[in-house]
């Protein structure tokens, strides 16, 4: 009777064993996996002009760096600004720059091949001067055929910047110059400032400049660069910049500086930072901006406090001690004085 029951348990645990293994080669079969596959696009932006009703021709490489062959599909998209951060948004082609480039809609590549793709630009007629941008995605997969479709496969894109001449409007305000959370007093540094850039224009502008950080007596602190990134602002969108007063000593300040991720905290800790990137007292910071073909500028001014207590403390404290030191000193050595005087006059 045991033996009858093992058999049974035995072979009742083979069959579900079987049944668990088909079913993830079944799973295996109707869903297969997918395995990234590495593409790259050169150059990644690619900034062309052209007259209204033009043809513009230009090319942009693939490379297969995979280790097989592999079959790639085209894909345009305009691009819009997303947010103030910069990021762009990819929108399908329904109008503008993505309807009117040609470019082929499939195309293969041997392991480690390179591949030139040429496009053209068909700009109309009828096109207002100004900025235009999209972008050549090179898919793993066909594109979906419709809104509702979703197409899974990796994706990589080249930006494109069409410029079409002729007489354009350009207009820029700063929206916004200030310190994050409009801060006027700071213990220590980093100072993190940012402008808000409002392009209300035709085409993309990028800002030049920088942000001059001045002491009460006119003397510069720092130079920052105010567009750290090298970033634009696309047409009718608005962009924030950021940067940063990270280090002391004057000059200009590193473009690759980042303010620390982690805050100083404790009493001697925070004396110590300050003392390592000192700052003190009542500053300026001039925001001066060039931007389009004729250098036009944007300005703002900031004016905040850098006041280090921590480190002011200590010092104030040892400047006490010393001056009781010299004072004990002084009274030692004048009592010695006035004794020896008393003594000389004693013996005469």
């Amino acid at each position: 009777m045991k033996f009858q029951t093992f058999s049974f348990s035995f072979v009742k645990r083979f069959h579900l064993a079987l049944l668990g293994a088909g079913g993830v080669f079944l799973f295996l079969s109707v869903f297969p996996l997918y395995s990234a596959e590495a593409i790259t696009v050169s150059p990644p932006r690619l900034e062309l002009a052209g007259d209204p009703g033009s043809v513009i021709n230009s090319e942009f490489k693939v490379t297969n760096d995979g280790t097989q062959s592999a079959i790639y599909y085209s894909q345009v998209e305009n691009f819009e600004a997303g947010d103030e951060s910069g990021n762009p948004v990819f929108v399908p082609a329904r109008e503008g720059l993505a309807t009117w480039v040609k470019v082929d809609p499939q195309f293969s590549a041997k392991p480690g091949e390179q591949i030139t793709i040429p496009f053209s630009i068909q700009v109309p007629r009828n096109a207002e001067p100004g900025g235009y941008f999209a972008s050549i995605f090179v898919r793993t997969t066909p594109p979906p055929s419709s809104a509702n479709e979703v197409s899974i496969g990796a994706r990589v894109g080249a930006l494109l910047f069409v410029r079409v001449n002729g007489e354009m409007r350009e207009g820029v305000t700063i929206l916004e110059f200030s310190t994050k959370e409009s801060k006027r007093l700071y213990t220590s540094l980093p100072v993190e400032f940012y402008y808000r850039f409002q392009n209300t224009g035709a085409d993309r502008v990028k800002p030049e400049g920088s942000i001059i950080i001045k002491n009460l007596i006119g003397i510069t602190a720092k130079n920052l660069n105010a567009n750290r990134q090298d970033g634009s602002v696309l047409p009718r969108s608005i962009r924030r910049f950021e940067s940063a007063w990270i280090n002391s000593g004057g000059g200009q300040e590193d473009v690759n500086a980042l303010p620390p991720s982690e805050t100083v905290d404790g009493f001697f800790a925070s004396a110590k930072s300050q003392f390592s990137n000192f700052a003190f007292g009542y500053y300026t910071a001039n925001l001066d901006i060039r931007y389009g073909e004729n250098n036009n500028t944007a300005t703002g001014k900031y004016r905040f406090f850098v006041i280090p207590w921590q480190l002011l403390i200590l010092v104030l404290i040892g400047s006490i001690v010393i001056w009781l030191v010299l004072r004990t000193i002084l009274k030692l050595y004048t009592r010695r004085i006035i004794k020896q005087h008393q003594n000389t006059n004693f013996r005469k």
